[in-house]
């Protein structure tokens, strides 16, 4: 009767742990329908079967609550203002055209003209970069679209690789599920022994 009271939860809690660990497994596989002809059924994971439509549902979700590049402009636009990427742009342009300014030239008459236009440029840059800038940004979200380019990173995924990469990221929450699957097995084979005993 002792050896009952251990055998029977155990038990429990090792067939509720193994049925939770084969049904993430089937989850991912098998990868390709595996097809049972006498008595006209399949099975096939539930990932590798709906890939296509989990690739477009995770696309959709990152275009419009992740990724929406309108919602990006206004970042773009600080960065834009910032002082330092301004002199920076004004900077380049500086030395770009001091460098093509003949020699003949005296190096002093050179390094004003080149002050002068860098000043002319971090004034207006600060003025009119910002609206080209969004105007840029604006055409671009216009132009592409997160959304697709998500999907078909996705859909171009080895399963395999699509399956560890979905298994990263929800390793401790999977982990969480057997656990589960062991404490519930192990309660239903308390409840077991319970009712033994009683009708005992």
């Amino acid at each position: 009767m002792e050896l009952k009271l251990i055998i029977i939860p155990v038990m429990g809690a090792i067939i509720g742990w193994v049925t939770n660990l084969i049904a993430i497994k089937l989850i991912f596989r098998p990868y390709k329908p595996m097809r049972f002809p006498i008595i006209n059924f399949s099975i096939q994971g539930i990932i590798p079967k709906r890939r296509y439509e989990i690739a477009a549902n995770i696309g959709k979700i990152v275009e419009k609550e992740l990724l929406c590049i309108k919602d990006l402009i206004p970042a773009f636009e600080s960065g834009i203002n910032d002082t330092v990427f301004i002199k920076n742009i004004a900077s380049i342009i500086k030395s770009n055209l001091t460098n093509r300014i003949p020699g003949i030239f005296p190096s002093r008459l050179k390094e004003t003209v080149g002050n002068m236009i860098e000043e002319i440029l971090i004034k207006e840059l600060t003025k009119v970069l910002p609206t080209i800038a969004r105007q840029g940004l604006e055409d671009l979200s216009d132009n592409i679209v997160v959304h697709s380019i998500v999907e078909e990173k996705i859909n171009n995924l080895e399963l395999a690789e699509f399956e560890k990469l979905i298994i990263s990221i929800t390793r401790r929450e999977l982990k969480h599920i057997e656990y589960l699957g062991a404490v519930l097995g192990f309660i239903i084979g308390l409840g077991q022994l319970l009712i033994i005993t009683v009708l005992a």
